[in-house]
């Protein structure tokens, strides 16, 4: 005979990013920490859109 237990609901997490490094316009990396998601799982990718560029 299966016995089946219930689980406890989990709360879940907020998901969060960090910017702890901005560099100038072309002049290094930009870097951060994340928060609330287990990193081998996702990915980031910036972007940024600037006003007036073409």
């Amino acid at each position: 005979m299966l016995s089946l237990e219930s689980l406890e609901p989990r709360q879940a997490l907020t998901a969060t990013i960090d910017i702890t490094q901005l560099p100038a316009y072309a002049s290094g990396l930009l870097q951060g920490k994340i928060g609330g998601v287990t990193p081998s799982e996702y990915a980031v990718a910036t972007y940024l859109q600037i006003e007036g560029a073409s």
